[in-house]
């Protein structure tokens, strides 16, 4: 085994511990879980609101789902597990109109501070690029640009993924084919 088998080993075994830990009532166990989730719940639920506030509150609302539920899961992976609740929840806002599309110039959006070693010219280039992934991704449709965020701005596979929607690997697959044409007409060849 490498160092990295048993750094991963150790990692799930932890996660294991904490989540029985959480089953059986422990609040402080939790706070694992949200310390190693929290930060990609917020990027997942920021690309599914594309607005600063309501990305928090959908995060919050999912732990508390979560923290609520925790005696529902039955192992496999805790990230796709938490993603499902999370885009669950945001489903169940969007549908009753409480989560609005958002513009790419929202006010509340996330300001990015460029890091100091990278050159002013650099950093503007930086941020025109990810103005227009986000663009991109705007014109995709809700189902393919859930399986995007998903599988790539969440880093779930594409079992993960197809677990956290509830869809089959293959629906996966063929989502994310047909949205990366998609963004590749928009982003390569200038096309919508």
């Amino acid at each position: 085994m490498t160092n990295t088998d048993l750094a991963m080993d150790a990692a799930l075994l932890e996660e294991a511990q904490a989540v029985r830990r959480c089953q059986a009532g422990d609040k402080e166990a939790f706070r694992y879980v949200v310390e190693r989730y929290g930060n990609l719940m917020y990027g997942t639920a920021y690309q599914i609101t594309r607005n600063h506030a309501r990305a928090q509150e959908l995060t919050q609302d999912a732990l508390v789902l979560a923290w609520r539920g925790i005696n529902s899961f039955q192992g496999g992976s805790l990230k796709a597990w938490l993603v499902k609740i999370l885009t669950n929840r945001g489903i169940s806002l969007s549908r009753r109109r409480e989560l609005d599309a958002a513009t790419l110039d929202d006010p509340e959006s996330p300001i990015t501070v460029p890091d100091e070693s990278q050159d002013p010219a650099a950093a503007a280039i930086s941020a025109l690029e990810r103005e227009r992934i986000q663009g991109a991704l705007a014109t995709l449709p809700e189902d393919q640009r859930q399986v995007v965020t998903l599988r790539f701005f969440s880093e779930l596979s594409v079992a993960e993924t197809a677990a956290a929607l509830g869809v089959r690997e293959g629906t996966v697959k063929s989502r994310l084919s047909r949205a990366l044409g998609k963004l590749r007409d928009v982003l390569v060849e200038g096309q919508v």
